[in-house]
């Protein structure tokens, strides 16, 4: 039976609601690394930051048009398994990737839920 931590401090804080609370991750320190793979290569993250926008950002996913830190915030894309960087993307896009994990299955599942939901077809 795998151990399961209960103690806060075992979580990291993972984001403010919008009350201002902070809320923890649901898996634990541990469990995230298995979660989040291999982190950015300290070189990829260089060559990242050279080319950081400063003034004005489009998401190459979503197209929005945002000043970073200002009306968005972006983060630096990777690939966790080659540590190799992507691109710059807006927060909500870099979730929406991990949330499908890289998983370029279950993304095409996922479009054909909403093909086969469209209320517009």
């Amino acid at each position: 039976m795998p151990y399961h931590k209960k103690n806060i401090e075992d979580f990291d804080i993972n984001q403010t609601d919008a009350q201002g609370l902070k809320t923890t991750r649901p898996s634990c320190r541990t469990c995230r690394v298995d979660i989040d793979g291999t982190p950015l290569k300290v070189s990829e993250k260089r060559r990242l930051d050279k080319n950081r926008p400063k003034h004005f950002f489009i998401c190459p996913i979503c197209q929005k048009g945002s000043i970073p830190d200002v009306t968005a915030n972006i983060v630096k894309d990777h690939d966790h398994i080659t540590e190799n960087a992507r691109e710059w993307l807006c927060d909500s896009c870099n979730t929406g990737l991990g949330r499908f994990k890289d998983d370029i299955g279950l993304l095409k599942r996922a479009i054909e839920y909403l093909e086969q939901h469209n209320q517009n077809n």
